[in-house]
């Protein structure tokens, strides 16, 4: 299969995939682009209709926006639980509309945050609670406004960000750059 490269005249820089690259550091320099484009101060974020929990001493700040039926954010709960974070989460129900259901039950029970942990780590269904109405409109365009497409997304303090599931180890690395 057949692709096309292009460099310039001293072979410094060189386009391969649609990628830009600077081939003297061995940098992406698309991928630093779109990074620093996409970067998001936590602080900015209405942080006041996400869940809020803390691991450990919660000494390093994140977000998230996660689906209760998102397999991949299921398992983020225990990566959660080897870090000293305070996670900010946004659900985010758009896989079914069951996720609806789920998330709504969920935000509308007496304890939301140890329900929706039960839910995700232990699958420990929240049962029917009584109407509420979460902001689900609002997370959806805090979601939107933050160039977020799928669940779980991950952003830290220092405005970097992971799309897609991440182990604690790589979250730690992501938040000390």
């Amino acid at each position: 299969q057949g692709s096309i490269v292009c460099t310039d005249a001293e072979g410094e820089f060189v386009i391969f995939s649609g990628q830009l690259y600077d081939l003297e550091n061995k940098t992406n320099l698309t991928e630093l682009s779109m990074e620093e484009m996409n970067r998001i101060d936590i602080d900015s974020l209405p942080l006041d209709i996400a869940l809020k929990a803390t691991y450990g001493s919660g000494e390093h700040r994140l977000v998230t926006f996660e689906d209760p039926n998102c397999p991949w954010c299921k398992r983020l709960q225990a990566e959660f639980k080897k870090m000293d974070a305070t996670v900010y989460t946004f659900v985010t129900p758009i896989l079914s509309p069951d996720s609806f259901t789920k998330s709504r039950n969920i935000l509308c029970s007496d304890e939301p945050i140890s329900t929706w942990q039960n839910w995700m780590a232990n699958n420990i269904n929240p049962g029917e609670q009584e109407d509420c109405e979460p902001p689900f409109n609002e997370v959806l365009e805090v979601m939107h406004a933050s160039n977020v497409s799928g669940t779980p997304a991950i952003i830290f303090d220092n405005g970097k960000r992971i799309s897609g599931f991440a182990t604690a180890k790589d979250m730690i690395e992501k938040m000390a750059e």
